[in-house]
């Protein structure tokens, strides 16, 4: 007999604000106009062993659950096949009093409890050290093919290759 899946969270490369809570869910002014602060938000579920029976259980519970949720998302930003439930969204208002995040929570924690289900779930914010990594199911790992965090350095590679040592005159 399986447990139920547990619901567990994984610090990220930086530090990591644990649950889906933000330190910071204030506003900013940005040229005289106050902005909301926006995050970049992904999930993804998806069923053990691509069982297909299992699949339609859960896309069927998504569906009726999370039908608001759905509503909101766009053309590109939501999908399902092959056993794989995933949404990515950019520059959202992820606080947790939103309708759209209160039906995602609904559908993380029925997936939750659902035997041979496995999702990860991905928040970065606007403040470097806002990310938030949380992971459901036995085979939530095998789930970072389609979604992780990725670390990288943007630079101006201008510089680089050129060897000069030429003083620029004022």
């Amino acid at each position: 007999m399986q447990t139920k899946p547990s619901r567990q969270s994984r610090p990220v490369n930086a530090p990591v604000v644990l649950g889906g809570e933000c330190d910071h869910h204030g506003a900013h002014a940005v040229g005289g106009i106050l902005m909301g602060y926006r995050s970049e938000v992904c999930g993804v579920l998806g069923v053990d062993n691509h069982d297909p029976e299992k699949f339609k259980e859960l896309i069927g519970k998504i569906k009726l659950i999370g039908e608001e949720f759905l509503n909101q998302l766009g053309e590109g930003e939501v999908g399902w096949r092959n056993g794989v439930f995933m949404f990515h969204v950019e520059e959202w208002k992820w606080y947790p009093d939103n309708s759209v995040v209160i039906a995602w929570d609904a559908i993380w924690e029925m997936a939750a409890g659902m035997e041979g289900v496995s999702g990860i779930f991905i928040r970065i914010g606007e403040e470097l050290e806002d990310n938030v990594m949380d992971y459901i199911g036995e085979d939530a790992y095998k789930l970072e093919d389609y979604a992780c965090i990725s670390r990288r350095i943007v630079f101006d590679d201008s510089v680089l290759g050129t060897k000069t040592t030429e003083e620029v005159q004022a």
